[in-house]
């Protein structure tokens, strides 16, 4: 692994800044799971779920709106997963083609809670620059169907996809989209670059700090694991995108920003030690969302994926 300091700002710190703590819901809804825990644990853990695995949905903003209405709009279905009610949902796609014959296929990739509008800023330089641009909602998430998402998910769609467009040669993800593309190239999606921006690194970690923000038990905790580890066969502890990516021969940019509070640049950091040819970049006063807008950081994305 490469790494190397990104300066994006006044700030001209080169130390890698100490995890964040987790945000804290507010207290009623604090006081309120510590009460449930106690009575009905049953509906507690239901509850904890539900912010864990069902993900919200916001609605675009105008630019967003204006970018997909310009793409191709395909639909694609999930299969082979290993929830049988997670089959067989529709996966929204899009495509923008560039003027000229591209000559390379790039796919982008959200994160939890996003959506592919997200990418606004990326889509234009990208076409300007000759690829092919896709992308998709995951299931749960903008235009796609379902209700609740998972890595598994994500993954999946990533890779029904990406083949169903005759496959990739690059990607560029945010945040969770990070590890699902990790885990679907382990599953054997030829990916030749891959830039990822704030990924990351284990799902365990999630709960952590989902549970530290809403107080609950480390008893109902682990009561969430087992529950997934029930419905999926594995354990959750084992889904770390550190140890997946060591499987990875291709090239990787992993960029994240110290100043990231809803996933802290360790993970980021983690993730590029353990990728064979990968190459770190840490940005400073970027955050978790505004990185992706960035112009140094789009720049730098679509500068290593064609070079």
């Amino acid at each position: 692994m490469n790494t190397e300091e990104a300066i994006l700002s006044p700030d001209k710190s080169t130390n890698v800044r100490s995890i964040e703590p987790a945000r804290m819901a507010p207290k009623p809804i604090q006081q309120s799971f510590r009460a449930l825990e106690q009575l009905a644990p049953g509906l507690a853990l239901r509850w904890l779920n539900k912010l864990f695995a069902q993900p919200s949905r916001h609605s675009p903003p105008a630019e967003e709106k204006l970018l997909l209405a310009q793409a191709e709009r395909r639909r694609f279905f999930t299969h082979g997963l290993p929830v049988a009610d997670w089959n067989g949902k529709a996966i929204a796609a899009y495509r923008w083609r560039p003027e000229k014959p591209s000559f390379a296929r790039v796919l982008l990739m959200h994160g939890w809670e996003g959506r592919a509008g997200q990418f606004h800023a990326f889509v234009p330089t990208l076409l300007q620059q000759g690829f092919e641009v896709i992308a998709l909602d995951a299931p749960g998430h903008g235009a796609s169907h379902g209700r609740w998402s998972s890595l598994f998910q994500f993954a999946r769609a990533i890779d029904v996809v990406a083949r169903g467009y005759g496959g990739i040669d690059a990607a560029i993800t945010h945040s969770f989209g990070g590890p699902s593309l990790i885990m679907a190239m382990n599953e054997g999606l030829s990916v030749q670059k891959s830039v990822l921006i704030a990924p990351p690194v284990r799902v365990s970690d999630y709960t952590a700090l989902l549970c530290q923000a809403l107080g609950v038990s480390e008893t109902l905790r682990q009561r969430l694991h087992q529950h997934w580890q029930q419905k999926l066969g594995v354990e959750l502890a084992s889904l770390d995108a550190g140890f997946y990516a060591r499987n990875l021969r291709s090239k990787a940019l992993v960029i994240h920003d110290q100043h990231d509070k809803e996933v802290p640049v360790q993970a980021g950091f983690a993730i590029a030690e353990n990728w064979p040819d990968a190459k770190f970049v840490a940005t400073t006063q970027l955050g978790h969302r505004r990185i992706i807008r960035e112009p140094a950081i789009i720049e730098q994305a679509i500068q290593f994926i064609g070079q």
